[in-house]
């Protein structure tokens, strides 16, 4: 079953057809499954994360969004166009899949404008690009000299040659350093804040979680969840982080938490206390008035909602349960 989640944050299900779609998808390796009856619909206009551990399905499902794989079966479009005629739409879809290719001794200007002349699209706008994606000042030097981080944004650059409508990112910040990979993801959000669908899938859950909107969770080739990312963190429970300024006011804390129906658990000088995640900020309200009203001075008062990472490795165990 998939947890399915609802638009919402501003997005209109009646704005636009979904940039993909697809039903009963699936590829199949001899006895293998690497995607299984996959059912997708992923808004236009926004930048949703495929996650899953290595093995998932993730790149197997953007292969064959890009033609790069043949479905075993089922069927689907990508920007109203069937994936079965790939070539009615790839004109208006960028990719970075497996890592860049370029030519090692061309410089990343020269790389650009052969790609440019090989697809069809104008070459004058390459600039623009380079000045996008920070590579400016290096556009003439060989690529053969680029660092890890410089290759990836010049794919990203390839990527968007002629200004397409989809943009489908694999993994985008492998091999990068954590600096390398930040500055990939802050690129890649603010790509997102054009009229243009970006999907970037990821194993790496926190880097999802600070850029993107929608949100496709993977597991053994099926969708557990698609829905709006803060969908997906909400849960049923929060955890509120109580510190008072003076660790001798831990027992008055424990009695206020009592009398509000609540248990709290001393944790070093602090107590946590497990409340219901929709009531977890008026809570914290009252408390605090209350620990004032009662000459309590709290140092932090802190809601602790779940990661992304831990609500797929909740979901995914609820799945295999």
């Amino acid at each position: 079953m998939v947890a399915q989640g609802t638009l919402q944050d501003g997005m209109d299900s009646s704005a636009s057809s979904p940039a993909v779609r697809t039903e009963g998808l699936s590829k199949r390796y001899g006895r293998r499954a690497a995607v299984d009856g996959l059912d997708l619909e992923i808004p236009a206009g926004t930048v949703t994360g495929l996650i899953g551990p290595n093995g998932a399905g993730k790149t197997t499902t953007l292969g064959m969004l890009l033609g790069l794989v043949r479905p075993s079966s089922g069927t689907g479009t990508v920007l109203g166009m069937p994936i079965e005629r790939p070539a009615r739409y790839l004109s208006r879809v960028g990719a970075l899949i497996d890592g860049p290719a370029f030519y090692r001794a061309l410089s990343g200007y020269e790389n650009l404008v052969a790609l440019a002349h090989a697809g069809n699209h104008d070459a004058a706008q390459i600039p623009g690009l380079l000045e996008t994606v920070g590579l400016s000042g290096r556009a003439h030097d060989a690529y053969r000299v680029y660092s890890m981080g410089m290759k990836q944004r010049l794919a990203l650059a390839a990527a968007l040659l002629g200004d397409p409508a989809l943009v489908i990112l694999d993994e985008p910040t492998n091999g990068l350093d954590p600096a390398g990979a930040r500055e990939m993801r802050d690129l890649i959000g603010s790509l997102g804040r054009a009229e243009r669908t970006i999907i970037i899938s990821s194993h790496l859950l926190p880097e999802i979680e600070s850029i993107c909107s929608w949100l496709v969770a993977l597991d053994h080739g099926r969708a557990l969840y698609q829905g709006p990312v803060n969908g997906f963190q909400t849960g049923s429970s929060a955890m509120l982080l109580i510190a008072p300024e003076a660790a001798e006011d831990l027992p008055l804390l424990e009695d206020l938490l009592l009398e509000m129906g609540l248990r709290g658990h001393v944790r070093g000088d602090a107590l946590e206390a497990e409340v219901p995640a929709e009531q977890a900020r008026s809570l914290a309200a009252e408390i605090n008035r209350t620990a004032m009203a009662r000459g309590c001075v709290l140092v932090e008062l802190q809601i602790r909602r779940r990661t992304l990472e831990e609500a797929y490795l909740e979901l995914v165990a609820g799945a295999s349960g």
